[in-house]
């Protein structure tokens, strides 16, 4: 799962947790699902995805996947975040927007200037 990742380490301590949480659930006493909540379904409702390029815990191929079942959804891409993309202002912004007017599409403009700037180490001679 995780190897997907841009960063795929970033999401191991996660990947542990998770599994721990999967073991409990299988000695929850509960009946499994009716199999009709497993079905897809689509709707025509305006949606917005705001999805952090380095979340490890709604990973991008989750966002994408499900703007797949959105025929009237955006997605936007946070090229430099994590989880919590609206604790940014443009994420904030393109967020607040879209509740006051979901008709009209979200101008993702300000994600541009958060590409990651990566550093690569000088090397002393």
């Amino acid at each position: 799962m995780n190897r997907s990742l841009p960063l795929p380490r970033l999401a191991q301590p996660l990947y542990g947790e998770m599994l721990e949480q999967l073991a409990i659930c299988q000695h929850w006493p509960v009946k499994p699902a009716d199999s009709r909540e497993r079905q897809v379904v689509k709707i025509n409702v305006p949606t917005l995805i705001l999805q952090g390029r380095y979340d490890a815990q709604t990973t991008t191929d989750r966002g994408k996947r499900a703007l797949e079942w959105l025929s009237n959804g955006t997605y936007v891409e946070f090229p430099s975040l994590g989880h919590g993309v609206t604790l940014n202002h443009c994420g904030r912004d393109i967020g607040i927007a879209f509740i006051n007017r979901p008709e009209i599409p979200p101008n993702p403009s300000c994600t541009a200037a958060l590409k990651p700037k990566f550093v690569l180490p000088t090397t002393s001679k």
